[in-house]
């Protein structure tokens, strides 16, 4: 699953909508449908749609032998890293990942550009290390709480 479609799911996931119109919205996301074309759908094809988004949420895992892209110990970021992602890190951390991503890259090029490639990624490669990331910047903060 990239992360571009993750991030969608995520949202309606989130969203207000009722239970029914939150699998229906995640059915025309996962597979590119319309509301329409989810409409017509037959019941039963329907909840083999939403059976093969669920099955899909609990297998993403890291790859086997992905190395680290990003990095992971907030105390290893540069001042302008840090500034950056407090700024990205005041949203949902799933809603801008993508943006986080490109912040913590070892080999950090262009910003945007490189935020648009993590798009169509696999969430699988960055959803652990983000993650862990996190963990570790609130731990940095709880460690410096008389500076923050």
């Amino acid at each position: 699953m990239q992360v571009k479609i993750y991030q969608e799911l995520y949202s309606i996931y989130n969203s207000s909508f009722d239970e029914v119109d939150k699998l229906a919205l995640m059915v025309c996301c996962y597979y590119n449908l319309t509301p329409d074309e989810v409409d017509k759908i037959k019941p039963a094809i329907f909840l083999k749609k939403v059976d093969n988004v669920v099955k899909d949420f609990q297998r993403i895992r890291k790859p086997l032998f992905a190395r680290k892209r990003i990095i992971t110990d907030a105390s290893k970021i540069t001042v302008g890293a840090f500034i950056e992602l407090q700024h990205w890190l005041k949203k949902d951390p799933i809603e801008v990942m993508h943006l986080v991503v490109a912040s913590l890259l070892k080999k950090r090029g262009n910003h945007k550009k490189d935020a648009e490639k993590i798009l169509n990624k696999r969430i699988g490669i960055y959803l652990n290390d983000v993650m862990l990331f996190i963990d570790s910047l609130n731990k940095l903060f709880e460690n410096y709480k008389h500076l923050f």
